[in-house]
């Protein structure tokens, strides 16, 4: 493990040494969740939830209405003047709609709830977004430092080849071999260079750090110089998923909204009752306390109304209502089954992983040993020109498959988090 893990581990060891104040994991993940605007986007829809809710609050308060009328007629009647005015003011109260107040004030609450946690949940995406693309460029660094280390060992090769060429120890062809594996390895560094650089924009984008980009030097990779622990069983972490993925949660409310907007579309064959205190001030002239004809007037009313018929409307909304609920449900019921599978996969790729590293590790090895009595074969002229070159192209593939097997470890490590909802929470 020690000798294997070097390899993978080493470039995160001295690049955390070499910048101790360089970025780490959770910085990262804090500053892409606090200056993205698509987690802003989504605290904007929580604060329209907010407002939701203040407003079905609103309807257990009673309404106050002023009006200020001004009549002009072409002549004086028996009830009114030429110039008259109603001076008007009426306070409405609620008294029983069928609870509708309720069930649409306490629905309004739980869509609040279901929106904190699709926030929650987004929040999360982006963590786990921010792992995986730091840790691609790692793997892009690593990655680089092993087509260089190869093409500096078909280089060292190519210069004895010419030498050995010289003196009559190797033939032409041999050089030439040497020579366009080598050209190909150069092609492969200036690839792996590339791709780093393609990394380190992508890291750039999902941090939100566009107004400066991130360069190799300001990065820590401390969060790989330790492989994680083995995992647990399905059996272990199918409940902590059932229980705290925000996106399962998010849609237990709205199943709880649906299911009080189908009493709030009930509500509608209930009788309404309203409340209400009047006054009225009728002048004989446009101002309201004008003239001696002047009347006031103060009514309490009781209102008492239901409807009979609506061509079915109120019938077609709590049917509506029904079909809300159950959709959300069979969407609670698919989510949930298709997180259970992606536990599954994640949990199979995480064994295979381990299981490649292990196996990496003794390639790993093999290879170096290989390559080392080849290397000394070739400067005795017993090993051929294709003997080196395949010992190089061993050792070169042993090193990546390390490379990817701890890819492999760390990714399905991170989207394991990520599905029992693991991040942190308070950044």
């Amino acid at each position: 493990m020690i000798r294997a893990g070097r390899l993978f581990l080493f470039m995160a060891v001295m690049l955390f040494s070499r910048h101790a104040c360089a970025y780490t994991l959770e910085e990262l993940m804090a500053h892409a969740v606090n200056n993205r605007d698509t987690i802003r986007e989504y605290v904007a829809d929580l604060e329209k939830s907010r407002e939701d809710v203040r407003f079905f609050r609103g309807n257990f308060y009673p309404r106050l209405d002023l009006n200020y009328t001004v009549n002009q007629l072409d002549d004086d009647t028996s009830s009114e003047n030429e110039k008259n005015s109603i001076f008007a003011g009426a306070m409405t109260l609620n008294v029983f709609s069928g609870f509708k107040d309720t069930y649409d004030y306490q629905s309004g609450q739980y869509r609040y709830t279901a929106t904190e946690f699709q926030l929650d949940a987004i929040k999360q995406d982006i963590q786990l977004a921010v792992a995986l693309r730091l840790l691609a460029v790692y793997q892009s660094k690593a990655w680089l430092r092993v087509v260089e280390d190869t093409h500096t060992l078909y280089r060292e090769r190519y210069t004895e080849a010419k030498l050995k060429h010289k003196v009559g120890l190797l033939k032409k062809a041999d050089v030439l071999k040497i020579k366009v594996v080598m050209d190909d390895a150069a092609q492969n560094v200036r690839d792996a260079q590339a791709r780093l650089a393609k990394d380190l924009n992508d890291l750039t984008r999902t941090v939100g750090m566009e107004d400066r980009r991130i360069t190799l030097g300001q990065l820590g990779f401390t969060a790989f110089r330790k492989l994680p622990e083995s995992v647990k069983t399905y059996e272990d972490y199918a409940p902590v998923l059932l229980e705290k993925r925000s996106e399962l949660n998010a849609l237990r409310s709205q199943q709880e909204a649906a299911r009080l907007q189908i009493r709030s579309a009930r509500a509608s064959v209930y009788p309404r009752a309203d409340l209400s205190l009047g006054y009225q001030r009728y002048g004989e002239n446009y101002l309201p306390d004008g003239g001696d004809d002047s009347e006031d007037e103060v009514r309490l009313q009781m209102t008492v109304s239901m409807n009979i018929f609506d061509g079915f409307q109120k019938y077609t909304d709590i049917r509506k209502a029904r079909l809300d609920s159950k959709s959300v449900r069979y969407q609670l019921n698919e989510l949930e089954q298709t997180f259970k599978n992606e536990l599954r996969n994640i949990l199979e790729d995480l064994d295979v992983a381990f299981n490649n590293y292990q196996v990496a590790q003794e390639s790993l090895t093999e290879a170096e040993e290989n390559q080392r009595i080849n290397e000394l074969s070739f400067r005795k002229g017993v090993a051929t020109a294709t003997d080196i070159l395949d010992a190089i192209s061993y050792l070169s593939q042993a090193r990546f498959n390390i490379i990817t097997a701890g890819y492999g470890i760390f990714s399905n490590h991170y989207r394991l988090t990520r599905m029992i909802e693991g991040f942190d929470k308070n950044i």
